[in-house]
């Protein structure tokens, strides 16, 4: 399966939760990076979808075994994430 692009449905609906109404009025969020990933996973039931890279869900395998994840490109995941990298 490829991965999603930036102009799929779900990954413009998922990118509507960066605005704090859409989060409240819906009742979810997005976790962004392992760590906050990792907890939410650890919470039964408070994970809807995961996305991630084909290389991301190889690197975390382990974390993501339990999971069905919905693979996106780089960028379709940058616009997901709020996370600044350093150039």
């Amino acid at each position: 399966m490829e991965p999603l692009t930036t102009g799929n449905a779900r990954v413009k609906e998922a990118r509507k939760l960066s605005r704090r109404s859409e989060r409240s009025e819906r009742r979810l969020f997005v976790a962004d990076g392992p760590k906050a990933v990792a907890g939410a996973l650890s919470v039964e039931g408070c994970v809807v979808e995961v996305f991630a890279t084909p290389s991301a869900r190889e690197r975390y395998a382990p974390l993501l075994r339990a999971v069905d994840v919905t693979l996106v490109d780089e960028r379709a995941l940058a616009s997901l994430s709020d996370s600044v990298s350093p150039a």
